[in-house]
């Protein structure tokens, strides 16, 4: 049978869902990016390019990370694209990574030990570097300038925007390829594959719901090494569909009650002892109200929470909710108004709305004047 057609005979295709996208045209937003630094690193938006540097003193460490995650669809593969040019990043110490990666798992390209390499990170503290002189015999590989031996036809300049690509297949212990685009021809060539299937008694990642990550560190080295990206995309090889994700609500309902915080979600940043990676779609809400005068409805994310308690949705769920915090500031990503006495339901499904890790969503339902019997729901889908 014909691995690209059906068991009938159709021509099989994919359609890639673009899921993270990551662009500095007007700097870092910190809606998108999350950054991390220590020492004398730093991470800076700038000409349109994102710059991950760790400054020339050692050791420090800079990263730059989505806050959106790629959900990996068993029986789908993973891909990203980016373009990346690297500095100061041949001594012989340190690292400099950007790809399909988080702190903990994930696929990467850049240098380590003044070597142009690829990174398979298993977990914290496991992980495998293979350098260029030890890449896929046999294929068109590139070669790092002033690097000697290998299966490299030509150099390229790194110290340029060049454009990558990595393509995982997963299943847990699929091919994982790097290409990078031929500047003659602009076809993507592939120039290194991790060839997993048969060889390991373990998952390529241990999680393999992943950001897009660059990250430096110049460990015991003065070395200033810096890292820049125009942008960066991470796909889904296929359809996302969310409806085969288990779905779960909140509620809740304060009487006589002169308005504030009803309540607050958050997705918590562990679950089940492992650390979360999972996000949630909001799939609709149900906002009701008894009283005398019109109410105002807000919908904020990421406010301050003062006092309360948290307590599970669900021993499934990935969330906790808070009925009783005080709340200040957020970011407001809906707002309206009900009647004195009305109840409405509105369908959040095409509205793509996502929550991550340490994300929080508060309804505030204000009365006009006096006080209302108050009441909301939320229902969701987690993508676990």
């Amino acid at each position: 049978m014909d691995q690209f057609k059906s068991s009938f005979g159709e021509l099989l295709t994919v359609e890639p869902t673009s899921k993270i996208n990551l662009g500095f045209a007007y700097g870092l937003n910190a809606r998108e990016n999350v950054i991390g630094v220590t020492g004398y690193a730093g991470v800076t938006g700038t000409d349109s390019l994102c710059v991950v540097s760790t400054g020339a003193t050692g050791p420090s460490q800079a990263y730059m990370e989505s806050k959106r995650i790629i959900h990996y669809h068993t029986g789908t593969g993973l891909s990203c694209r980016f373009t990346a040019s690297f500095e100061g990043c041949t001594g012989p110490t340190g690292s400099a990574w950007i790809g399909l990666l988080d702190s903990t798992c994930g696929y990467a390209l850049g240098f380590h030990n003044g070597q142009f390499s690829v990174l398979v990170r298993y977990d914290t503290g496991d992980e495998t570097i293979i350098p260029a002189t030890s890449f896929t015999p046999g294929l068109p590989n590139y070669r790092v300038k002033n690097e000697q031996g290998g299966y490299f036809p030509y150099f390229f300049d790194y110290t340029k925007l060049n454009v990558f690509q990595i393509q995982v297949q997963y299943l847990g212990g699929g091919a994982i390829e790097f290409y990078i685009e031929n500047p003659r021809t602009g076809d993507f060539v592939l120039f290194h594959r991790v060839q997993y299937s048969g060889r390991h008694t373990k998952p390529s990642v241990k999680n393999p719901n992943l950001k897009l990550r660059i990250e430096t560190d110049n460990k015991t080295s003065n070395d200033n090494m810096i890292v820049k990206t125009a942008s960066m995309n991470a796909s889904l090889e296929g359809r996302s569909v969310i409806n085969i994700y288990p779905s779960f609500s909140a509620s809740n309902a304060k009487l006589a009650n002169a308005g504030g915080n009803i309540m607050t979600i958050k997705v918590k940043d562990a679950f089940k002892g492992f650390v979360n990676k999972s996000k949630i779609v909001l799939q609709s809400g149900s906002f009701s109200a008894d009283g005398t005068k019109l109410v105002e409805v807000k919908l904020l994310e990421n406010a301050t929470i003062t006092g309360g308690s948290w307590s599970d949705v669900d021993s499934n769920s990935v969330v906790s909710v808070n009925n009783t915090a005080t709340i200040s500031g957020g970011t407001p990503v809906m707002s309206f108004y009900i009647g004195k006495s009305e109840s409405k339901i509105i369908d959040m499904s095409n509205w793509s709305y996502e929550l991550f890790p340490l994300d929080t969503l508060s309804i505030v339902m204000t009365p006009a004047s006096s006080t209302s019997d108050l009441s909301c729901s939320l229902s969701f889908r987690e993508l676990q």
